[in-house]
């Protein structure tokens, strides 16, 4: 059977997922993030490209992303496939940090949010806010303390990574910061 050939009907794609079969139906309406084949029956046929890129987003949406952040993301990276994941070094994360820390330094914004979105694709939101954003925000508020960056370059750097963790906050309840 070739990779592109559907093989999994809905409900045995809802429970590889742990979604509904309704969630699944309404996403690729909102969203068409996939477009699964049909048999001569008319049923959704879905291929195992499909399903590593739904297991991407139920992951996402785990991590306590909305759906449609989700999509975003996943639009942004072309899809990141989970051996990748699986590959990624464990300094990963120090390395995104420093060429973050630099692409803000050089004011190449299109550069900090695509190794953002790479953050995000690749590890937990917790660990993205903590390990790399925050720990950006402390060494460009130490650096600008020192006087070893200018205040347009602290500006620019806290504006970004600023409007990044509120854009995650306000897609939380409310009740959770209260």
């Amino acid at each position: 059977m070739r990779k592109s050939e559907g093989k999994y009907n809905i409900k045995a794609m809802a429970q590889m997922l742990g979604i509904q079969p309704g969630t699944l139906r309404a996403w690729e309406r909102r969203y068409q993030m996939v477009e699964p084949v049909r048999n001569d029956s008319g049923h959704r046929l879905y291929t195992e490209e499909q399903l590593e890129k739904l297991k991407w987003l139920v992951e996402k949406v785990n991590q306590g992303f909305t759906i449609s952040q989700a999509v975003s993301l996943l639009d942004n990276q072309k899809f990141v496939d989970s051996s990748i994941l699986e590959e990624a070094p464990r300094n990963k994360p120090q390395e995104i940090s420093n060429e973050l820390m630099n692409a803000l330094l050089s004011f190449d914004e299109t550069k900090a949010h695509e190794l953002i979105n790479q953050a995000f694709a690749l590890y937990t939101m917790d660990k993205v806010l903590i390990d790399v954003l925050g720990s950006i925000l402390v060494q460009i508020g130490n650096k600008w303390e020192n006087g070893e960056i200018t205040t347009a370059h602290e500006h620019f750097a806290t504006s970004i990574l600023r409007a990044r963790i509120s854009t995650i906050m306000h897609s939380f309840p409310q009740t959770l910061f209260t």
